[in-house]
């Protein structure tokens, strides 16, 4: 049964040895791997006493060791030489070529096994030549496909369909994703012949050279508070034409600071878009939204992103940055701080919330008139129970933002009955202060200016 087993895991089988027992010799080819002109040759070997699975451990091993032997290079025509990270790429090439045989590679044949208590190995062996004639028929079935990608992609770029262009020959580089570390040279339509992977390539890269991405304006001036969107025309051209682009994708981030933008756009038939901003959310004075052709529309799936994601990663997107001018919020502070109901002329609240609002890129103003928003903060303590010698107060707080054109009150926070306990009522509600700063610090504070500058 084994034997049986043995014999059906592969497509042929020369001669299969059962166990052998536990004195009778190792065979030559355990002790040393052959070495044969005709074959790929793998062994492989697995330790029968600690894996349950040892037989599928060892050929699978052995299979490991047969595809080692089948040498993988990248040439020096390659694209992945014209890559900046051409070394790692390759290498992350190889690995994923070596995966690929391991599942697809077929035709090999189990020669031999042996074993005994503690050990179990296994013989495989390929012909090289009818290895060699499956890959090269594979390679000319790619290259036909690929050719046709990039007549397709050329007609396109002729007619204008800028995207079909580039979705054309993504495709070609996809069909050709086994044999990127290869020299391909063929014929393309009667054309001279050609490097057919780097010419792919290459025309992608030519052509988004040829696309330029301009703002209505290099600079936006804008204060920190949005009362609306910001939206800023954008315009995609072809440089040697001068005509706008339709059906590009677009993507806008910050590139420096922080905010909501709108991250996707396609261009209209003009070639035009309009890039929407909804709010800043840093304090930087000086921040920068990246507006960049987006390649995921010549991505199909997320098997060629797999396969040859990495390779378009290295393409140089045409881009534009944003400049964005920001102007710090000017808030006007009105405080009212009490104690059991009384006001002490105390500002501590008012201090404290000046000196984080101005950490936050705020600047507070004692001028009504110009200010972005109005704050008033209302503060006070009571009385709750006494216990033996120790008196109870609770601090509640109220902090409301007005717009100051409706004077309509557009947000707020509240601390509402934090309790305190000390020695006497004045110290328990100087405490119950003390904690309430912190928590504006820590909380409160910092969700309001969230909430307004969204």
């Amino acid at each position: 049964m084994i034997v049986l087993l043995l014999m059906s895991c592969a497509s042929g089988v020369s001669s299969v040895n059962a166990f052998q027992s536990e004195t009778e010799l190792r065979p030559d080819w355990v002790t040393y791997k052959p070495i044969d002109r005709n074959y790929y040759v793998g062994v492989g070997f697995a330790k029968a006493n600690n894996d349950v699975n040892y037989v599928q451990t060892a050929k699978s091993n052995a299979l490991d060791d047969l595809i080692s032997e089948i040498e993988i290079t990248v040439s020096s025509a390659s694209v992945l030489e014209q890559l900046d990270n051409s070394d790692s790429f390759s290498e992350q090439y190889k690995a994923t070529i070596k995966t690929k045989s391991k599942a697809e590679i077929e035709d090999y044949e189990l020669i031999s096994t042996w074993g005994n208590n503690e050990e179990y190995w296994v013989y495989y062996r390929l012909s090289r030549s009818k290895y060699k004639m499956k890959i090269a028929e594979k390679k000319r079935t790619a290259i036909l496909i690929a050719s046709a990608d990039y007549f397709n992609g050329n007609t396109f770029l002729t007619e204008g369909e800028i995207p079909s262009a580039l979705s054309s020959w993504a495709n070609g580089l996809y069909a050709m994703r086994e044999y990127l570390g290869e020299a391909n040279i063929t014929s393309v339509a009667g054309s001279d012949s050609v490097l057919l992977v780097n010419e792919l390539y290459n025309r992608i890269q030519s052509t988004l050279n040829d696309i330029e991405i301009k703002t209505a304006t290099d600079e936006v001036q804008l204060n920190r508070i949005l009362d609306d969107d910001e939206v800023v025309p954008v315009k995609v051209n072809s440089i040697s034409k001068g005509n706008g682009i339709d059906q590009l994708t677009i993507r806008a981030k910050f590139k420096v600071g922080n905010g909501v933008v709108n991250p996707s756009y396609t261009t209209d038939d003009n070639g035009e878009f309009s890039l929407v901003l909804s709010s800043v959310l840093s304090k930087e004075p000086k921040q920068v939204v990246l507006v960049q052709l987006d390649i995921a529309h010549m991505i199909r799936s997320e098997e060629m992103k797999k396969e040859i994601g990495a390779l378009l990663d290295g393409l140089q997107l045409p881009q534009k940055e944003l400049i964005l001018n920001i102007t710090k919020p000017i808030v006007y502070l009105e405080s009212s701080e009490k104690v059991f109901g009384t006001s002490e002329g105390s500002t501590a609240i008012a201090d404290h919330v000046t000196k984080l609002l101005s950490r936050e890129g705020f600047l507070v103003s004692k001028n009504r008139d110009k200010a972005d928003l109005w704050m008033q903060v209302v503060a006070d303590t009571k009385k709750t129970k006494q216990s033996g010698s120790i008196y109870g107060t609770s601090f509640n707080l109220n902090i409301k933002i007005i717009d100051p054109v409706t004077e309509v009150e557009t947000h707020h926070a509240i601390i509402d009955k934090l309790k305190s306990f000390s020695l006497d009522y004045n110290r328990s509600s100087a405490k119950g202060y003390e904690k309430a700063m912190e928590m504006i610090e820590n909380e409160t504070l910092p969700k309001l200016i969230k909430q307004i500058l969204e």
